[in-house]
């Protein structure tokens, strides 16, 4: 009988958030310390001929302007390809470049010093689309060419599978720029601290930019500390080149401490953005519904630097079919580069705009059968036992028809409709389901953790991860308190400090309750033994006789019962420290570079949601009435949590699906604020009803999977299909605005 996991418990940081007593980077300050500031290009593409730093460095208050030159290691970032300055070199790639840094005692006077650098500049010619940047006449922006291809998955043979079928539908899609929109824009402050050089800043892996600005620094790692400030939303952002490496260079330079803050503005124009897609989409069928191929074409806007782009477009290959059965799929994805904004990793990491396409294409084909657009998804859906296109049998843990079994009943239950109108407006329902692979694909993907005890009897959790408000230390606490057999009370989560916790990997991919979870509970369950095992020398029994419940030792007999604190109490006196580590790697392996090939997740989350849209026939004005989301999560740790994980994750989607768009112009952002860049609001939020599916994973910690990314993959698509529904025109292409909309309305009733 579990005790701590499954229950819907406050979060272990919630009062000190609520109380505001929670530090974020922003919040942090020194005495002497300076204020931080860039100088960016205001061009999309030019090589560097000069920098004049010297009417800038003669003001009152300017304590350092740095350029390339002074950066005492490698000028080179990136978490998959090192091609990104933390300050320009001999060219500039993207608005927004860094070229010189302003260390000063006043942001005044780090903004007036940044007008007094000269910078002389050659503008070369660039490119800012797809098809632009394709044609073999255009510039390079790196050596070797604009088109990286990324990934091909071969799975049977596409192509003469595609020639047979009873039915082909191709169309081509097309997906926006979007912002990850935190609320807290990116900030950091350094110091020299306990003979260290420190940061604070929020990020979502630490031990990777710890790893990466030693080398920046030409700093010997043990001289470098790094310490998670509160997160105040990250999404998939905050990492890399950002103000944490800035100030760590600069109070390594001035030997003071600096603190930087991007405005909003700065935020929106050098954050990573989720990469705009070209989707070529052309699915197969027989007459009854029944897949027989896909051939998937995917092109990448990534902007200037590669970033995670390689990997995003990666993960896109491997999920570009959708949960279905496919015998016969072929997949080419592509990383282009172009002038635009850098693109990253972003919520759902390139899946979302494949969901766009697969399931659009899948109503398509359900109109042509005339079937049931549910029905002939379960007609199609990946089994236990199915495989995916690399090539993976999946064994366990596949909850997709409970998802969609879930969501029909509801359905049935409420009596709604797939379509009606009400004279003023259109109603439509639209379904997407998804499935999403947890943890990075086809890579080595470790955790460690490591738990300590105290004297008063308190259990420190040291697990190196960000918790960025979805509830990462509250649910690793959970499990380790299951785990140990102890209250979750007596559990202290360690935030993250590169001197004190260990590397749990990075925080993404939805790989925190699978993948650091399960190293939590083998940590625990270490500990626990370790109690044991003292207990029985404290009860002159065997270990196999000591029993723990209830926070108290005893054997069968009870005739002596040990408290937890007498156990700690006397370990005090003896000299005995308890201490463990827990550590898991899923069960993956590479994928094959030439046909994709492989086992890239130890595990999948699936889902299924419905979406209820409701249209203005005379202004194309969408509301969305309700959505139902069913996922399947192996075991919910936290009710609570993953509530609160899919209704966020339906928000975004909304706003994914009809509204926000980063609108650019000759690669300047036109729309760097929240009063244009439009997200969904409290008015904008449809009813949510959620619905937590348990289809346990054995290599999960209590059967646990994933949820923060998955919950907001159907969302999108399930708006298209309903909208498509409602109004009878067909689209592809995200975001759907009140004059999209509107404009194929008034087509429809033309043609």
């Amino acid at each position: 009988m579990l005790q701590t996991v499954g229950t819907p418990i406050l979060r272990v940081d919630a009062k000190n958030k609520l109380k505001g007593k929670a530090l974020y980077a922003a919040d942090i300050s020194f005495p002497d310390m300076l204020r931080l500031k860039v100088l960016r290009s205001s061009v999309p593409r030019a090589r560097i001929e000069g920098i004049d730093a010297s009417k800038a460095l003669a003001l009152p208050g300017v304590k350092g302007v740095f350029t390339a030159q002074d950066i005492p290691g490698t000028n080179r970032a990136g978490p998959r390809v090192k091609d990104e300055y933390l300050l320009c070199e001999n060219e500039v790639n993207v608005i927004g470049d860094p070229i010189a840094l302003v260390a000063a005692t006043s942001e005044e006077v780090a903004l007036e010093a940044i007008r007094h650098i000269q910078v002389h500049l050659e503008e070369l010619p660039p490119v800012f689309t797809i098809e632009e940047a394709m044609d073999p006449k255009a510039p390079a922006i790196h050596e070797g060419g604009n088109i990286v291809k990324v990934r091909t998955i071969r799975h049977g043979d596409a192509d003469q599978a595609l020639n047979t079928a009873d039915i082909v539908i191709f169309n081509t899609y097309r997906t926006q720029t979007i912002e990850h929109a935190y609320l807290e824009p990116e900030a950091a402050v350094a110091s020299y601290h306990d003979g260290k050089l420190t940061v604070w800043a929020p990020s979502k892996y630490i031990n990777a930019d710890h790893i990466e600005l030693s080398a920046i620094l030409n700093l010997d790692p043990q001289d470098l500390r790094l310490i998670l400030s509160t997160v105040g939303g990250y999404f998939g952002g905050k990492s890399g080149v950002c103000p944490s490496y800035y100030c760590a260079l600069a109070t390594y330079l001035t030997g003071q401490p600096s603190k930087m803050v991007y405005t909003r503005e700065e935020s929106f124009i050098c954050s990573t953005k989720r990469h705009p897609y070209i989707i070529e989409h052309t699915l197969g069928a027989r007459q009854d519904g029944r897949l027989v191929a896909a051939r998937i074409k995917i092109l990448a806007d990534v902007g200037a630097y590669s970033g995670f782009s390689p990997s995003v477009v990666s993960r896109s290959a491997v999920h570009a079919s959708g949960p279905y059965d496919i015998p016969n799929v072929l997949v080419n994805a592509y990383c282009i580069h172009t002038n635009n904004s850098n693109a990253g990793a972003i919520r759902g990491f390139g899946v979302p705009q494949m969901a766009i396409a697969y399931e659009t294409q899948m109503d398509l084909l359900a109109e042509r059968v005339e079937m049931d657009p549910i029905e002939i998804r379960r007609l199609n859906y990946m089994k236990k036992g199915s495989y995916t296109i690399t090539g993976q049998r999946l064994e366990n843990s596949v909850g997709l028809e409970k998802t969609c079994h879930e969501v029909r009943q509801y359905l049935e239950k409420t009596g709604q409709r797939w379509r009606y109108s009400d004279g003023q407006y259109h109603y439509g329902l639209g379904v997407a389901s998804m499935f999403y692979g947890i943890g990075s694909t086809g890579i080595p993907n470790p955790a460690e953790v490591r738990f300590s005890c105290e004297k008063d009897s308190t259990i420190h959790l040291f697990a190196g991860v960000c918790d960025g408000g979805q509830g990462a230390a509250t649910i690793l606490s959970q499990i380790g308190a299951e785990s140990i057999g102890v209250p979750i009370e007596r559990l202290r989560f360690a935030g993250t400090d590169t001197d004190v916790t260990p590397d749990s990997g990075t925080s993404t991919a939805s790989r925190l309750t699978y993948v650091v979870g399960r190293a939590v509970f083998e940590g625990g369950k270490e500990l626990r033994n370790r109690f044991i095992h003292y207990a029985a020398h404290l009860l002159q029994c065997k270990e196999q006789a000591v029993r723990f419940e209830n926070s108290e030792f005893f054997t069968d007999t009870r005739e002596i019962i040990i408290t937890l604190d007498e156990l700690f109490e006397n370990a005090v006196k003896e000299g005995v420290s308890f201490q463990s580590t827990g550590y898991f790697d899923p069960d993956t392996t590479h994928l094959d570079p030439d046909s994709g090939q492989g086992v890239p997740y130890g595990t999948y989350a699936f889902a299924t949601q419905v979406a209820l849209a409701k249209v203005d026939r005379d202004t194309g004005q969408i509301e969305m009435v309700k959505v139902i989301a069913a996922h399947d999560v192996g075991q919910s740790i936290n009710p609570n949590t993953v509530e609160a994980q899919i209704q966020g994750g339906v928000v975004m989607g909304v706003g994914y699906g009809t509204m926000e768009n980063v609108v650019t112009h000759q690669g300047k952002i036109l729309n760097p604020d929240f009063q244009e860049y439009l997200i969904p609001t409290a008015m904008d939020i449809p009813e949510i009803q959620t619905i937590i599916v348990e289809d346990p994973e054995p290599s999960g910690p209590y059967g646990a999977k994933g949820v923060g990314e998955p919950a907001l993959i159907p969302t999108a698509p399930a708006i298209l299909n309903a909208v498509a529904r409602a109004t009878g025109c067909q689209f592809f292409e995200i975001p759907l605005t009140a004059e999209t909309v509107w404009t194929a309305m008034k087509e429809g009733e033309r043609k």
